[in-house]
């Protein structure tokens, strides 16, 4: 992985921000995650466009900036698609990445109650193919880890 930048903005909106790239089985994947005073922004792509964007509550009592209207939409699946809706296979690769992603947010900082704003847009890929499955996972929560900015 290629650490492409890291630094603590001066605003009334105490922004962090860091990005980095990393290329697996010649696929490049661009990480963004930016920390505001509301929310965590974090783009992961392998195209250069946002893609589809998300939003997960990422303390546990589903608060933390999320409205009452997007709880109830996402009371279900813990997440509510805000745009670029993705059908059959790579639906499901999203649904499971944007879980997986949440968790791990939530693991690394167990005291973060600020929302999740997730952005992917990825590389098709068939859940089904175990392998490319698990090297796409692996190498979006490893990218996730060193993308600390919460």
């Amino acid at each position: 992985m290629t650490d492409m930048t890291s630094t603590d903005v001066d605003s009334p909106l105490t922004v962090r921000q860091y990005a980095l790239q990393s290329t697996v089985d010649g696929v490049v994947t661009e990480f963004l995650a930016m920390a505001f005073s509301t929310h965590i922004l974090l783009l992961i792509s392998q195209t250069g466009k946002i893609g589809s964007m998300f939003i997960t509550a990422t303390d546990d009592s589903g608060s933390g900036g999320v409205t009452a209207h997007d709880l109830h939409r996402a009371s279900l699946s813990g997440q509510v698609l805000l745009l670029g809706r993705q059908e059959g296979p790579q639906g499901l690769v999203y649904d499971i990445l944007v879980g997986e992603v949440s968790d791990t947010v939530k693991r690394a900082a167990t005291r973060e109650q600020r929302p999740l704003l997730l952005g992917l847009a990825l590389k098709p890929v068939d859940p089904r193919a175990s392998d490319a499955f698990r090297t796409l996972t692996t190498t979006i929560l490893d990218g996730i880890e060193a993308c600390r900015v919460w």
